[in-house]
This record gives structure tokens, sequence and C-alpha cells, in this order.
């Protein structure tokens, strides 16, 4: 390299420098720490070369990392080794190299009108946890929201305009909360049982909190993540591949089967590239409304779900 700069030294420049989220850089540091990690045990991490890179691939996929994560740890490398070129301190030994090796279609499976409305029947909504356990998942399956944007809602996200209520969001890369989705009756109530229970509160407080020790600090995505998993257990789901953003799938799938066009459900999705909806969704055409629309459709088909 062109700098006498440690390694370590150059990974905080590029972070420092990184127009990126706080937790972006969060995982770009622990995905160049690992490469450097291996690098130090295996190779010359002063004069790395693309079949070193070839070769941390075949280690990841060894330690039986998913393709997914090895994808999520190659876009830190990529984007370092960019900024090393741009920097002149060394080659983009990373230029013209794929990680991914994944299909157009998600590789979760979305669950059935008939499991959702199942979900939502046996769950409990009586005590202050179930309560908000309920909350989350009837939010996400209608909404098709996902952990990350749930985990940082707070109560003044919940805003009423007249009779209509909409819920402020941070989306996926976003730095700020510059979008808003109308919810309807379905979806507000079960959040406002959970905030009665809950008793004081501040608007700037999470909008779900933690219930037992550390009462009132936010749920993480993983923890979000687990309260969805674990209520899957009231359905059966045999032979399916689901997680929490499976709901995110679903909601998607009953907005298309309900009428509503791409671009209503990318609004929904919070996509910014319209493909990136089409992988999850194909075959009909652009039509512009809004997203509150994808969500009156899908409230719909839950109605009539649960009248049956």
């Amino acid at each position: 390299m062109n700098t006498s700069k440690p390694i370590n030294v150059l990974i905080e420049e590029f972070l420092s420098e990184a127009d990126c989220i706080a937790s972006s850089k969060r995982t770009y540091r622990i995905s160049l720490n690992l490469w450097v990690k291996y690098m130090v045990q295996h190779a010359d991490i002063i004069n790395p070369t693309k079949a070193n890179l070839l070769t941390y691939r075949e280690y990841l996929r060894a330690q039986g990392k998913s393709v997914s994560t090895i994808s999520l740890y190659f876009a830190a490398i990529k984007l370092f080794f960019k900024w090393l070129s741009i920097k002149d301190i060394f080659n983009d030994i990373s230029a013209g190299l794929q990680w991914r090796n994944k299909s157009i279609s998600h590789k979760r499976d979305s669950l059935s009108i008939e499991q959702v409305s199942q979900l939502l029947s046996r769950m409990d909504n009586v005590t202050l946890i179930e309560a908000r356990n309920y909350a989350i998942v009837n939010l996400m399956a209608r909404c098709a929201l996902r952990c990350t944007e749930v985990s940082k809602l707070d109560v003044c996200d919940l805003i009423k305009k007249g009779d209509r209520f909409s819920l402020r969001l941070q989306r996926k890369g976003h730095k700020d909360k510059d979008e808003s989705i109308h919810i309807t009756d379905s979806i507000i109530n079960p959040i406002n049982k959970y905030l009665n229970l809950r008793g004081a509160y501040l608007p700037s407080d999470p909008m779900f909190a933690r219930c037992g020790q550390c009462p009132g600090y936010r749920l993480s995505t993983i923890t979000i993540g687990h309260i969805v998993v674990n209520a899957y257990s009231l359905i059966d789901t045999e032979g399916k591949r689901l997680s929490a953003h499976s709901l995110r799938h679903t909601a998607a799938e009953l907005a298309k089967d309900s009428g509503s066009t791409v671009y209503e459900i990318q609004q929904l999705l919070g996509h910014r590239d319209i493909n990136t909806t089409m992988i999850y969704l194909s075959g009909f055409d652009r039509k512009g409304r809004e997203a509150d629309n994808a969500i009156n459709a899908i409230d719909e088909v839950y109605r009539n779900a649960l009248k049956g």
C-alpha cells in the first residue's frame, strides 16, 4: 500500500468519511475487522490480492456463513477498496468480482391469509407484554414494516390529523424520519391498547419498549424478530422458511392479490428503486397512488378473513 498507516487506521479513516448512518458504519467496522483478522492469520495484509478475497470467501463458506452474510461482509470490503483506490493508496482489487449468488426471488416464504388470521386470533392480548407483542405483529403484518423500522418508532411518531392516524417512519438507509404512512383503526387500536396499559410515557419515548429488565428501553431489532418468530409457534408453519421479514413479504403479496399497483406497493415497502419491488412482485403495471391504498387493501383482506 502507498502509505505507512496501519490498516486499522485506514479503516477508521474510511468509516469517518463514509456517507451512511451509524448502524451501517458499525456493520462495516465489524465486517472489515473480521477480514483483517483473517488476513493477518493467512495472508499479507499490506499487499492483499484478488486471490486473497476469493480465498476469504471460501473460508466464510466453510465456516457455514450464508450467502446473505457473505454478501454483507463483502459490501464493506468493496467499499473500502474503492475508497483506497480513490485515495490513491491501493488498487481496487475487488473491482469486477461478484459476491452474490442469489436467486431474484426471496428465500423466505410468506404466510397465507388464513395463517395470518389464525396467528392474530390466537395471540393473547391481555397483559402488557401480550398487548405489545400483538401490536407489533399486527403492525408488521398489515404495513409491511421491517424490524428496524418498528424498533425506531417513538410515541410521537404516531400522528393524528382529524380522524386519521399516520406513522412517521425512518426507512432502511435513511438518516431521518422522512416518510409517513396512513394507518387504519385495525392498526391503531392495538397500539393504543398497549400504550394505555403501559401508562406514563413521554412523546420522545420509544413506542415499543422493554417490560422486564430495563423497562422503557427501546426494543432491539433482534428482540422484535424473536417476538414475531415465537408467535409463529401458535400456527402450523410446517415446511415454510419463516422469519420476521416473512410478514413483509406477506403484506406485499396480499396487497398485490387485492389489486394494488406496483407503485402503491413500492410506496408501502419504502423502496427507492421500483426494480427492488419487482423482486417481490411481477406481472402488473405501474400506476400512481399512495401506500394508503395498499394498506387499505390489506386491511380489507384481513377484515374479511377474520369474520370467517
